[in-house]
């Protein structure tokens, strides 16, 4: 009896499958009205299965949880949690696993009570891994958000995994907890904030800057705390967010724990922000911190190819880095891979770094391979490559191949670039070797020429 009653709702589940792939074939159909036959057939299909999640045979339970996880419905979700408490190991593994794929919130609870609670270990690991699922990046952070918000018995659960899934999106619900009754709620919320690390220094910041946030000062405790482990690990990824704090209005305490911050870090992006903080800030203990900060960043590091950092502001544009740098004694000409620190600037355009490197004692000749004339000319910059002339650059110099500033000019286009280089005294008969290897390559190409 009990085989032919198995027999029987398979019987009813598959004709109404067959149902809907027929509804969806048949074209004369109105899109709507497939919508809707689908949908009832799905509800007769939910319907069934929690019917049968009761049933006295374990089997027809188990198919009854994979047909709810088919459905992904969230009329399923409360069933399958109801089934999380089955008699039968099977049942309560295959409600675990549905669960873990449906990813719905509402069941994190109950699995964390299943991972702590059950008696046995396959259901206690399919629970564990359920709870991976729902915590997948793509969804889970949202759904601990939720959990943490909403279900106070959660909260401890839910901010431990928060803080391991590194989300700068869940500061702010963490923050809230500082105010809970329960102390140990409280200080799991800022462990959970300082797991994070950098990427929660921007929202720590935000809150800092309502004042009505703070009374306790437990969320500056805790920026305090999350800054520690960031600036000895070096963490590039604080440099913004601290910058910003120490150029905007935020309490005194906050900028001088930001300028600190920057120094130990010693990224060059700072240099400008602690060299303004050093002079304008209307609270000198901050004046003196960004002072003492600019004495730690690294000022003539080479690495082990000959790069050095006056070469990596140069490149960047940095005029702040490259005062600083030459201020504490770095070699204007020094050469990386046979290029100075004036070739990078001149290769990018900056005319400013240029001037500056110039003024200090930096060669127009550039380094071994190509003359900095060379860069700005095959790089277009009309201002570079008048700063360069008139800094007494040779208008005619060969690079290592054999060019003219003119060559290299002509090659990429510019012949806005070439105008000025004749005017100053370029060697037209240069130009014209140009043009006639143009129409050398033009003919090899077209085959006229034998």
């Amino acid at each position: 009896m009990k085989r032919h009653k198995i027999s029987f709702n398979n019987c009813i589940l598959i004709t109404a499958i067959i149902l809907c792939i027929f509804v969806s074939s048949v074209g004369h159909c109105h899109e709507e009205d497939q919508d809707s036959v689908f949908q009832g057939l799905t509800d007769a299909m939910i319907d069934l299965s929690i019917r049968n999640l009761k049933d006295k045979d374990p089997g027809v339970r188990r198919k009854a949880t994979h047909l709810l996880g088919e459905t992904g419905s969230e009329r399923a979700v409360n069933a399958l949690i109801t089934a999380l408490k089955d008699e039968d190991k099977e049942v309560r593994q295959c409600a675990a696993i549905v669960l873990g794929t449906m990813k719905d919130y509402r069941a994190i609870r109950p699995l964390v009570d299943v991972m702590k609670n059950d008696k046995d270990y396959d259901v206690r690991t399919d629970a564990k891994v359920a709870l991976v699922c729902i915590t997948d990046p793509a969804f889970g952070v949202k759904g601990w958000i939720l959990a943490f918000e909403l279900d106070r018995a959660m909260r401890n659960e839910a901010a431990w995994v928060l803080g391991r899934m590194g989300d700068p999106q869940s500061v702010g619900p963490l923050i809230t907890a500082f105010k809970d009754e329960d102390p140990y709620i409280r200080q799991r919320a800022e462990d959970a904030i300082v797991a994070i690390g950098a990427r929660a220094i921007e929202p720590l910041l935000a809150a800092l800057g309502d004042k009505t946030r703070d009374p306790e000062g437990r969320i500056y405790l805790t920026f305090s705390a999350v800054l520690v482990p960031v600036v000895t690990s070096k963490d590039a990824r604080a440099v913004r967010p601290l910058s910003v704090a120490l150029k905007r209005e935020y309490p005194s305490y906050v900028r001088k724990s930001a300028a600190w911050g920057l120094g130990e870090i010693g990224d060059l992006f700072a240099i400008k922000v602690l060299s303004q903080s050093a002079q304008t800030d209307s609270d000198p203990h901050v004046a003196k911190a960004a002072k003492e900060a600019l004495l730690k960043i690294p000022q003539t590091n080479i690495d082990e190819a000959g790069r050095s950092l006056l070469h990596d502001a140069a490149l960047d544009g940095n005029g702040d880095a490259v005062d600083l740098l030459i201020a504490k004694g770095a070699d204007v000409n020094l050469t990386y891979d046979g290029f100075t620190p004036l070739d990078f600037a001149a290769a990018k355009g900056h005319k400013g770094v240029a001037e500056l490197l110039i003024r200090k004692g930096a060669s127009v000749e550039g380094g071994r391979w190509v003359k900095p004339l060379h860069l700005a000319a095959a790089g277009g910059h009309k201002e570079m490559v008048n700063l360069l002339i008139a800094k007494g650059a040779d208008v005619n110099a060969r690079n290592s191949d054999g060019l003219t500033p003119l060559a290299a000019a002509l090659s990429k286009g510019h012949k806005d670039i070439a105008e000025i280089l004749v005017r100053k005294g370029a060697n037209i008969v240069e130009r014209l070797e140009i043009e006639i290897g143009k129409q050398e390559l033009l003919l090899d190409s077209t085959g006229d020429r034998k």
